[in-house]
């Protein structure tokens, strides 16, 4: 499990995404929603609170934080163009020449991109 003590600010993008996704796996382990990863060494921190679903919250919260200074929305947005290029041509075609600075963010996220 890939839950990073060092600052945010230290990883690349891919590890960026590994990381989102360890972090997701681990509330998830929190929760009591899965089978494995219980005795996982990497949650002991997040066990130790008092409220280990809200540690591991907090920690995607400024997983977030972080995302927006590395310009994940502009990232995962080129990424998706690339993959419509074979998968859906009418939507690449559609989408390449937007001619915006940032994509649209999920609804759920426009607090934070409105700063």
């Amino acid at each position: 499990m890939r839950i990073w003590s060092i600052h945010l600010k230290y990883l690349d993008r891919i590890g960026f995404i590994v990381l989102w996704q360890e972090g997701l796996l681990a509330k998830k382990v929190l929760e009591g929603k899965t089978r494995g990863y219980k005795n996982h060494p990497r949650l002991i921190r997040f066990k130790n609170y008092k409220r280990p679903l809200g540690a591991i919250n907090s920690y995607l919260f400024w997983v977030f934080e972080e995302s927006e200074k590395k310009g994940q929305l502009k990232f995962e947005f080129e990424y998706l163009i690339k993959k419509l290029k074979n998968r859906t041509p009418d939507n690449y075609f559609k989408l390449r020449n937007l001619k915006v600075n940032l994509p649209c963010p999920n609804p759920i996220f426009l607090c934070y991109y409105r700063r």
